[in-house]
């Protein structure tokens, strides 16, 4: 995702449980590049991780995994500076006391 190059436009982009994975310095250029390759009126889709907490590394199917991620509302507000309105947002999983920290859903459009 990081490396991704197009001349192309698209009508939408998903970045669904992926963004999590990149260390967060990094979200506001990609969600930046996504906005780059959308035609006018163009929808993105994407989660984010639910609660602000530090990065950290967990494992699911026996490998480590990195998450990082903003909170919602200043994903919300990174999606709104790069000119795109939001749509819906809403939680996925609410976090808990244990080690999920939540994921949250966007759908937001580029005018």
């Amino acid at each position: 995702m990081e490396d991704f190059t197009s001349t192309e436009r698209f009508a939408g982009a998903v970045c669904w449980d992926a963004l999590f994975h990149v260390e967060r310095s990094y979200h506001e250029g990609l969600l930046r590049k996504m906005a780059t390759f959308l035609y006018p009126r163009g929808k993105i889709m994407l989660t984010v991780g639910g609660s602000d907490h530090p990065p950290f590394t967990d494992t699911m199917f026996d490998q480590p995994f990195y998450y990082d991620s903003h909170p919602p509302d200043k994903v919300i507000e990174l999606l709104m500076k790069l000119g795109f309105n939001i749509l819906t947002a809403e939680f996925l999983d609410m976090p808990t006391s244990g080690r999920d920290k939540g994921r949250y859903a966007i759908v937001a459009i580029i005018p």
